[in-house]
């Protein structure tokens, strides 16, 4: 089932627009695939949860911020001149330990990634069936409208067939009625299907993002290979599922949320060093530069019981 997605998939992402004829199958499958609202907005959602996996791998790195001002100080009442005092200075840090907090929340961004690309690929499943449908409906109900367009033509005759035999006797009132009842019933199919087609129509917009064309063409591939038996079935159920993979990787998140929340009573370390340079620092210090590293270490004892609440919470998220 897998393979036979990504064969799908190749065909519509591999042929251009002008290889393809309107109206087709394909045509609409690749409309949908690239178009669709919903499954765009499930890339977007994709992309914006690789950018928070991006984020939890910065807390690794160190950081580097660059600094400064600049004053100016007036003795008025003394015998020193004015002067005016600046500093530019450059400060990098590096978090050392956090409690394995840090891990575990990177951890976690990686399974949320891998959720929102399978639950990116459901909605592509989904998408795509419902565009065969839609495009089915739609060529279904052309059919219909087709057919009972025939069928209200030959009814017609038939009542014109019979109003000349009444004329001549062959026939009596009643049979004349019951041929324009008939006709009736026809007429009224063929509005309901046109009624019918303009839901189809609809239908086909929401989902393909394009109106669809006059010439809608029936299926052409329909040979793909299909499970054999019920336990073939289920092995690719259990193996390519997304709900399946969704829901083994929501578990492994919410462990890494007990590990988070565990951190928050874990003791942690960072490591600093600042550069400064200092320009008419005072009236006898005209310049000046400060190295300074320093190391620092922390442990939260007790802060109302927020930690610990937080712990519990996740410990029962998991369960």
């Amino acid at each position: 089932m897998r393979n036979t997605f990504k064969i799908i998939l190749i065909l519509i992402l591999t042929l251009s627009f002008t290889d393809l004829k309107a109206g087709t199958l394909l045509d609409s499958l690749k409309s949908a695939y690239l178009n669709n609202p919903k499954l765009n907005a499930e890339r977007a959602n994709v992309r914006a949860i690789n950018e928070e996996k991006e984020e939890a791998l910065s807390e690794f790195r160190p950081s580097f911020t660059i600094s400064g001002y600049v004053s100016e100080q007036d003795n008025t009442k003394g015998s020193e001149s004015n002067y005016k005092p600046s500093e530019q200075s450059l400060l990098i840090e590096q978090k050392i330990f956090q409690g394995f907090g840090g891990i575990a929340n990177l951890k976690k961004q990686k399974y949320e990634y891998s959720i929102a690309k399978f639950r990116l690929q459901k909605i592509e499943q989904e998408i795509l069936l419902a565009a065969v449908q839609v495009h089915a409906d739609l060529l279904l109900g052309q059919k219909k409208v087709d057919i009972n367009r025939i069928n209200v033509d030959l009814l017609e005759r038939q009542v014109e067939t019979d109003s000349d035999r009444l004329e001549k006797g062959e026939i009596n009132l009643s049979d004349l009625a019951q041929s324009e009842a008939s006709l009736a019933g026809a007429e009224a199919k063929l509005i309901a299907a046109q009624n019918n087609i303009v839901s189809s129509k609809a239908n086909f917009e929401k989902i393909i993002s394009k109106k669809p064309t006059e010439n809608i063409q029936e299926i052409q591939f329909t040979n793909f290979k299909l499970p054999q038996s019920l336990a073939e079935s289920y092995k690719i159920s259990e193996n390519e599922n997304p709900d399946l993979k969704i829901a083994i990787l929501e578990h492994e998140k919410s462990q890494q949320d007990v590990v988070i929340a565990r951190s928050d009573l874990a003791p942690s370390a960072t490591l600093s060093y600042k550069i400064a340079e200092q320009n008419d620092f005072s009236s006898t210090i005209q310049k000046r530069t400060q190295q300074t590293l320093k190391a620092t270490a922390t442990w939260p004892l007790y802060s109302g019981g927020s930690n610990l609440s937080s712990l519990r919470k996740a410990k029962e998220l998991e369960n």
